[in-house]
């Protein structure tokens, strides 16, 4: 065999025998071994080796299981398939052609980078960086840009999946709707909670186009304020919720995503961290972002981040040189950019993806010759479609090269 068997004797068991959430594995229910696999066949003969001596396999991707499925496992085998890693394009498998395929074992952030960076695409899923496709995407693949695109498993057509028969023996599936493995491949794209066996690759015809343009925002609330002031606190919330339950009945504003981190009292503040890109996948409409600004800052006003958030790993906002940008709509207080000097922005328009920092102006605080002044957003604010105020500040823009299509509605119900 060609796997590498871990076991407690082994100076890495300690940590293998961990996932992301440290608190696991439990007292006395350490798994008995870890088994490092690097491509589908060790995996096959791994899941061969647990069913052939009646040990309980749990499979590892990227270890990110919080609730210590994987590493509860009292004397049973943990299947790490996190070496088997890689994204292909333009694949055959199982009779069919596909435009991509995505090994099991990849984390995120590779993924989006080879995807951007190689074909303009990009996938609709979560924002940490380190998590495993393998259970990401069987359990849908929801993130930033699920709104716009859907699920992961909403573009999934196709999974390379190992099976134990009626004689307990392993062999390997290529799923897809129309092979006779229909329902098996419905399992895998969110409804069977990755137990309907060990998937070693995902297929996909096609990815969602990767924004041109994204807008950022890092915010966070005073815990002291919120504390001490419960009805600011039950404001927030319901500011935060009532939004997002009208949200879903304005097609524009599908770009708008957030993620709002009801931390812990102890570390002294609430985060909010917001992505926008419009309908085009640039930021020509900024009227959803405007508007949800508003209607958040009605109920407490929010600062930028100013250190580390719990629970989100965002660098803080950081200030840097001013300037006045061209090439997007309005922007509110606080919104971190990618923007560049005014005699760059045509010849920036037409190059790869560049990072560039800068600062605009903070709101309403400052003014300058030839420039307008800019000014936070009214109490009640505009019609998202009418006009919109004047808000900008520091920070950060993705730059995008690829424009943005309509979703392909490939789920079929």
């Amino acid at each position: 065999m060609s796997y590498q068997v871990i076991t407690h004797d082994d100076a890495r068991y300690e940590t293998l025998k961990k996932g992301f959430n440290l608190r696991w594995p439990a007292d006395g229910q350490q798994a008995g071994a870890i088994i490092v696999c690097r491509d589908a066949d060790e995996a096959r003969q791994a899941l061969q080796y647990a069913v052939d001596h009646g040990k309980r396999p749990t499979i590892r991707s990227g270890g990110h299981c919080y609730e210590g499925f994987v590493s509860n496992n009292r004397d049973g085998i943990i299947l790490d398939i996190g070496p088997m890693s890689g994204l292909l394009n333009d694949v055959h498998a199982g009779g069919h052609r596909y435009g991509f395929q995505l090994l099991a074992g990849n984390q995120n952030w590779d993924g989006y980078v080879g995807l951007y960076k190689l074909h303009g695409k990009t996938i609709p899923g979560g924002s940490c960086y380190s998590v495993g496709a393998g259970g990401h995407i069987s359990g849908g693949g929801y993130g930033l840009l699920s709104r716009m695109h859907g699920l992961t498993v909403d573009w999934l057509s196709a999974v390379d999946i190992l099976l134990v028969d009626e004689k307990r023996k392993v062999h390997l599936v290529h799923a897809r709707e129309d092979n006779g493995h229909a329902d098996l491949l419905r399992l895998c794209r969110g409804g069977g909670g990755g137990n309907a066996g060990l998937i070693t690759s995902y297929y996909f015809d096609d990815m969602p186009p990767a924004p041109r343009l994204v807008a950022l925002q890092f915010l966070e609330y005073d815990w002291a304020q919120l504390r001490h002031t419960p009805a600011m606190f039950a404001d927030l919330l319901h500011a935060y919720g009532e939004y997002w339950a009208e949200a879903d009945r304005q097609s524009d504003g599908y770009g708008l995503f957030s993620l709002l981190k009801l931390n812990h009292v102890s570390t002294g503040k609430i985060g909010l961290v917001v992505q926008y890109t419009d309908e085009n996948g640039r930021l020509d409409d900024t009227g959803p972002l405007v508007d949800f600004n508003q209607r958040m800052s009605q109920a407490c006003l929010p600062q930028p981040l100013s250190g580390y958030l719990a629970g989100g790993s965002h660098l803080p906002f950081v200030p840097h040189r001013s300037i006045h940008a061209r090439h997007h709509a309005a922007l509110p207080p606080h919104t971190q950019v990618m923007d560049i000097r005014h005699s760059d922005a045509e010849r920036f328009r037409q190059q790869p993806a560049r990072q560039i920092q800068v600062s605009l102006y903070e709101t309403g605080l400052y003014r300058t010759r030839g420039e307008r002044h800019l000014s936070p957003p009214e109490p009640g604010g505009s019609d998202r479609r009418g006009s919109q105020p004047d808000a900008a500040a520091s920070g950060l823009l993705r730059r995008r090269d690829q424009p943005r299509r309509q979703r392909q509605q490939r789920f079929q119900p």
